[in-house]
Formats: structure tokens, C-alpha cells, sequence
């Protein structure tokens, strides 16, 4: 998945959704509908490359095009620890 391939098909199906925001990259974070696109978003682009939705993940993960605020609030458990 050459990086400019995988870039003009996400920019193409965010097009093809109405998406005004973020075109180029994927935002996510714990909400129902955010999750909801990002799934969406993967089955359509594994569709298009033929590979499954994890390897697009990480693809999007390896150009820095997905914006992944799920665990924004997670802290790391050495965090958790010593604020006691």
C-alpha cells in the first residue's frame, strides 16, 4: 500500500461520505459514532487494497493518518501507582 495510493483512496472515501473534516487522515476517539467511521473506514480501504482491517490500521498508524484519542484518558499503570 504505497504511501499515495493509500492516501488519494482514504481522501476519495471520505469524499464519496461527505466528510468535510480531517480529509486525508482519520480521527477516532471513544464515542459510538467515531467508532462507528473508523470501522467503516477500514472495511472500506481493506476492501480496496484486498488485505484485512488491521493491516490497514497499522498502515494509517505507519503515515501518521490516524489521530487515535480512545485511551486519551488511560493512564499508564506507573502513572496509577504512584499517585498513591
Amino acid at each position: 500500500m504505497p504511501r499515495a495510493t493509500f492516501s488519494d483512496a482514504l481522501v476519495s472515501y471520505q469524499k464519496s461520505k461527505d466528510i468535510k473534516r480531517n480529509i486525508g487522515s482519520v480521527y477516532v476517539d471513544a464515542t459510538t459514532t467515531s467508532l462507528r467511521d473508523l470501522d467503516r473506514t477500514l472495511v472500506r480501504l481493506a476492501i480496496v487494497f484486498g488485505v484485512n482491517r488491521t493491516n490497514v490500521e497499522c498502515r494509517l498508524r505507519d503515515l501518521e493518518l490516524l489521530q487515535d484519542h480512545r485511551n486519551a484518558s488511560t493512564h499508564h499503570i506507573s502513572q496509577l501507582l504512584m499517585e498513591k
